[in-house]
């Protein structure tokens, strides 16, 4: 049986899906919340897992060459989320479904501030 990179990044996603929901877990990452004295949206596992969550949702060189050569075909396969299962798909269900749901507006600030870092960082390369 074939076992490509997609794979792993998928049961890998997946994987921090089902820990998140884990009560100690949960709690841990809560009390690092609440210790960080800039705002929760500045700690750093947050972060971390919101620049795996990007880095691991980017299109493939091979997506990149289908949007080249068919731009419908392209958005044919992007929007069957039920035939594939994507690493963009398990990304997109962990932000919004395991830290969404717990973390309600934060992980969107988190967001922001990864954003902004990001840019930041670019801009003095």
């Amino acid at each position: 049986m074939p076992y490509t990179l997609d794979f792993l990044v998928l049961e890998e996603i997946d994987f921090l899906a089902i820990m998140l929901k884990a009560p100690p877990v949960k709690a841990e990452l809560d009390s690092h919340l609440k210790q960080t004295p800039n705002g929760p949206q500045h700690t750093p596992w947050l972060q971390e897992m919101l620049k795996l969550v990007v880095s691991s949702a980017q299109f493939t060189t091979e997506e990149e060459g289908l949007w080249d050569i068919d731009v419908n075909l392209f958005l044919s396969e992007e929007t069957s989320v039920t035939a594939n299962y994507t690493p963009r798909t398990a990304c997109g269900d962990l932000v919004v479904r395991g830290f969404g749901e717990w973390l309600k507006q934060m992980p969107l600030e988190a967001l922001l501030v990864y954003t902004q870092t990001s840019f930041a960082d670019a801009g003095t390369t």
